[in-house]
């Protein structure tokens, strides 16, 4: 079955951080998490998947008031053998 993963915007990733008043070292904590992963989030260089990927999803809908429609850009399907 195929794994799917979600190609996020990454220049949103900050807004959400930003808007709830957490630096990255915070978010990390919050995420549980290392801030070396949220800055690499941020920068584009890898994605969240999983359980953090729908904990950022309640944060946008509360801190920005936006859906998953404005986060992702569109979902990236990766078989698994």
């Amino acid at each position: 079955m195929p794994r799917v993963f979600y190609n996020i915007d990454p220049s949103i990733l900050p807004l959400i951080r930003k808007s709830a008043c957490l630096s990255q070292e915070k978010f990390a904590r919050k995420l549980g998490v290392s801030a070396n992963t949220v800055s690499k989030w941020e920068r584009g260089r890898a994605t969240p998947q999983g359980e953090n990927f729908n904990i950022l999803m309640k944060w946008a809908k509360k801190e920005l008031g936006v859906g998953a429609d404005a986060v992702l850009k569109e979902p990236v399907q990766q078989n698994l053998h």
